[in-house]
């Protein structure tokens, strides 16, 4: 399996790279860093903190071939990534923060799984897929379903899951 996973290097963001490590790991893939930036250029310190958190990464068990700093918005960027990677996930961190009157506000997270032509593992809370990821227990997934492709696709995900063993879809 090929994950895509984007770090700001924000905690939401390295629980959702560590997460996205073991995943590789798990399915004997392979894990893209990308960390999307307005320019390129002078940015010598972000090239080092992801040079260190790919290595925090491979020292998890997953193989990391690139590790990218990419001009642009960073829900354009992952999307665009994953269709030229051909990823088979993309993996990123949701903080869950909402707009005025509770309304979720439009983060990154919610665009790139708007957007993405792959299941979208939007990151919140790791803790026991971080365990079901280790070996440690079982993981319990709920689909909402509503007929159409994106639907479809996360059926097929859940079913390719069920495979790595220890998930109970309900």
């Amino acid at each position: 399996m090929r994950v895509l996973c984007g770090t700001d290097f924000s905690p939401a963001s390295i629980d959702a790279a560590t997460i996205a490590a073991l995943w590789a790991a798990r399915t004997g893939g392979t894990l893209h860093l990308i960390h999307a930036v307005p320019r390129t250029s002078g940015l010598d310190d972000v090239r080092e903190r992801l040079r260190l958190e790919a290595g925090r990464l491979m020292a998890l068990g997953a193989q990391v071939p690139s590790l990218d700093l990419v001009a642009g918005a960073a829900s354009e960027v992952l999307v665009e990534e994953a269709i030229a990677r051909q990823a088979d996930l993309i993996v990123v961190g949701a903080r869950g923060e909402q707009g005025r009157g509770g309304h979720r506000a439009g983060t990154t997270a919610d665009r790139v799984a708007r957007d993405a032509p792959v299941p979208v593992l939007a990151v919140r809370e790791s803790g026991r897929l971080e365990q079901w990821l280790r070996g440690q227990g079982e993981l319990e997934v709920v689909v909402g379903y509503e007929r159409g492709t994106s639907a479809e696709g996360a059926l097929r995900w859940v079913a390719d899951l069920t495979r790595l063993g220890g998930v109970h879809p309900t």
